[in-house]
């Protein structure tokens, strides 16, 4: 068995939210070579908009700019099934709908975010002793939206360094890499590049790993 808890803080301007939730995973040894792994996630997300410190030229209040304060409870599923040199898995991390407020165009838009579905799956090729190639595949569904893959294929050296690169069909790219510093400490970093049009001004993202395994 094994338990967890995770946090995220996302603030941008006025918007602030938070997310904390409880893991919980329990492995079922199917055979000498097969072992499928069962998770549930509990938690919930508080939503903040406020709107109180925008200026406008409005003599009346304008009830568009309405201060947003919600608490959505959430519930997530998952499972993994691994066996030897592949595994496959299908998960969703948040089954209820969530509400929120976006910019749409210069327009104040309520939204609601949906259920995902992520179903994935990838194998290890032993290219050498010392070389293991793997490739894997991740796809992401969501009501109302394109499906998207994400290609992934990493290149395992000595066991202890992997480069690689990823490919996302929403036209998103990346270059990464891990390296085993210790026996237990594992250090990682990603560089992710966006080429579509609405996502410019994010620009592109860098990611950072600190793994310590107990």
């Amino acid at each position: 068995m094994g338990i967890g808890l995770s946090a995220v803080n996302d603030q941008t301007f006025i918007e602030k939210e938070i997310f904390l939730g409880v893991d919980f995973s329990y492995k079922i040894q199917m055979d000498a070579t097969t072992d499928l792994f069962l998770g549930i996630k509990a938690g919930g997300n508080f939503y903040n908009l406020n709107t109180t410190g925008l200026e406008t030229y409005n003599v009346q209040s304008d009830r568009a700019l309405e201060s947003i304060n919600t608490f959505n409870p959430n519930f997530g599923v998952g499972a993994v099934l691994k066996r030897d040199k592949w595994y496959a898995s299908v998960s969703i991390p948040r089954l209820f709908n969530t509400s929120k407020a976006v910019n749409q165009s210069g327009y104040a838009m309520s939204v609601t975010d949906r259920p995902h579905l992520y179903v994935s799956g990838g194998y290890d090729f032993d290219l050498s002793p010392s070389l293991v190639l793997k490739p894997s595949v991740m796809l992401r569904y969501v009501n109302g939206s394109p499906t998207s893959f994400d290609l992934t294929t990493m290149l395992q050296i000595e066991n202890n360094l992997e480069i690689g690169g990823m490919y996302r069909t929403d036209k998103a790219y990346a270059a990464m890499s891990t390296i085993r510093l210790s026996k237990r400490f594992v250090f990682g970093y990603a560089y992710e590049m966006s080429t579509q049009p609405t996502l410019a001004a994010a620009k592109n993202t860098s990611e950072i790993l600190l793994q310590f395994k107990f």
